[in-house]
């Protein structure tokens, strides 16, 4: 099989030489105007979820994002035992191009703050060069920011100097 072909058991890595083909990616999730009622943990409101073709083509027309609770946390989306808080549907998306799909949101979380991820391309209609980037979820990225080379100088206050 050739190698750009994903039923060639290559769709786990972008392969370069591999033209055109779209790449979805989720670059951002805004849940500004998502709310969780207190009393009864439902969701109100909407998700804005803005999504990014990499890839060198056009995504060969629509495509569904949904929002869902990652129970296992193992970063995929299983419809029969996590929760789907919405879905909506996205146009053709051109090589390159990024835009932003407003998913409206209903269900209940464990508590306020929980994570919500988004998959892209959840029916996985469209053929892209990397299968295995379509899901992000509204945690903070973890980085390091290494501390400023002097932020702890070492002094000495006192030394014993012996006994009398």
């Amino acid at each position: 099989a050739d190698a750009c072909d994903p039923s060639g058991g290559v769709t786990h890595t972008p392969i370069p030489g591999c033209f055109g083909l779209p790449d979805l990616v989720i670059e951002g999730i805004d849940t500004a105007s998502l709310r969780v009622v207190p009393a009864t943990l439902g969701l109100e409101g909407t998700a804005s979820v803005l999504v990014k073709n990499q890839g060198s083509a056009p995504s060969g027309g629509g495509f569904r994002v949904t929002l869902f609770r990652d129970a296992d946390g193992n970063g995929a989306y299983d419809p029969t035992s996590e929760a789907t808080f919405g879905t909506a549907l996205h146009g053709e998306l051109a090589a390159g191009g990024s835009s932003a799909v407003v998913v409206p949101l209903a269900g209940t979380v464990d508590f306020p703050g929980e994570f919500v991820s988004a998959f892209v391309d959840s029916e996985r209609t469209v053929l892209e060069s990397n299968e295995t980037n379509n899901v992000r979820n509204t945690a903070p990225e973890c980085r390091f920011v290494p501390p400023p080379r002097d932020w702890f100088k070492t002094r000495v206050k006192w030394s014993w100097s012996g006994s009398p």
